[in-house]
């Protein structure tokens, strides 16, 4: 497979984890620029012409989309993202390929023969970046700021910075406050892991949301998992993070969103 890439990537482990992803599809792919923020891509982008791009959305100093705005890229653009509420829709209607973090190695191999294959006989699709700009824009606007509770026949209001952390309970979903005091919501936890800000916020199993700032400590587990301890107390048998989510996990923790 002889591709040649640009990657846009401000993370750095998250750069050389794709860089050698790439090298073991194939060495024959070519990495042949790294750009790790808007206003280096401004000088890069105008001199190269690769067949791919593999783009982060949000980068230190702006959007990825500004660049291509300003630059309208001649060739694909996987979109690497950490954030799959993400204009998904969005994407999908522009035809662009998107990737959600961590990357596969087996979904960045199927990405990039799909590229391989069209090189040669169709043309890029056309975006309108300012469209997808928009999307992810309203989504920062949805994140909620408060809920809605219901005790008995009151009503009262929990604001999201004084969430601990979300769980399930015999199908009873459940958001509990710094104070520990518990209170059943409506939303179920899909609703509540979109609604809630994924900087703060991490589902650590089918039945846990847990808030960065009630982590206690953590302790390596059998297999690979993670114990978690939480201040105020969780339900001890949902606090741990499984072999398969746990490397997940860590890198949210070093601040690798989870695009």
């Amino acid at each position: 497979m002889r591709i040649t890439v640009i990657i846009i990537e401000d993370e750095t482990p998250s750069l050389q984890r794709l860089k050698r992803q790439l090298h073991n599809i194939s060495p024959q792919i070519s990495v042949v620029a790294e750009v790790q923020s808007v206003e280096e891509g401004r000088t890069i982008l105008p001199v190269h012409q690769p067949d791919v791009i593999i783009s982060d959305i949000e980068l230190g100093d702006g959007l990825s989309l500004d660049l291509f705005k300003e630059h309208p890229p001649k060739c694909p653009v996987i979109f690497a993202t950490a954030y799959n509420q993400y204009a998904i829709e969005s994407f999908k209607m522009n035809a662009i390929d998107y990737l959600l973090k961590p990357i596969g190695e087996d979904d960045l191999r199927k990405a990039l023969t799909k590229v391989n294959q069209r090189k040669s006989t169709n043309p890029p699709a056309s975006i309108d970046y300012d469209a997808l700009a928009e999307a992810i824009e309203r989504r920062h606007r949805q994140k909620r700021k408060r809920f809605l509770i219901k005790i008995g026949t009151r009503f009262n209001t929990i604001d999201s910075e004084e969430i601990a952390f979300a769980y399930t309970e015999n199908k009873i979903n459940y958001l509990v406050n710094k104070a520990g005091k518990h209170f059943p919501v409506d939303q179920s936890l899909e609703q509540l892991e979109n609604e809630l800000d994924s900087g703060q916020f991490f589902r650590i199993n089918r039945s846990l949301i847990i808030g960065l700032t009630a982590i206690e400590s953590m302790h390596q587990y059998s297999k690979g998992r993670v114990r978690i301890k939480t201040t105020p107390p969780a339900p001890e048998d949902l606090l741990i993070v499984g072999t398969e989510k746990s490397p997940v996990f860590k890198r949210w923790l070093e601040g690798e969103q989870s695009v």
